[in-house]
């Protein structure tokens, strides 16, 4: 089983909380002071290499990618149980 770094795990979280979402809708879910723009992308990323987000281009007038999850919370809970 892939291993989440703890910035990750965050990441999870919030996706898991919102379904689905822009990048700047989860930076927004951090509490002051807010992780970089940046930093946030680069963790989404990550995610998206070891297959737990996805993504799909969003509304033209958003001009973004919209992340959603691949990995929900019951299966990740699962899989951290078992160690596959």
């Amino acid at each position: 089983m892939k291993e989440l770094t703890k910035a990750e795990e965050q990441v999870m979280h919030h996706v898991w909380k919102l379904k689905n979402a822009f990048l700047k809708e989860i930076v927004d879910q951090y509490p002051e002071p807010k992780p970089a723009y940046t930093t946030i992308s680069t963790v989404v990323r990550v995610l998206v290499k070891k297959q737990f987000l996805g993504f799909f281009v969003g509304e033209k007038k958003f001009r973004g990618l919209k992340i959603f999850q691949i990995v929900i919370p019951f299966n990740w809970a699962i899989l951290a149980f078992i160690g596959t």
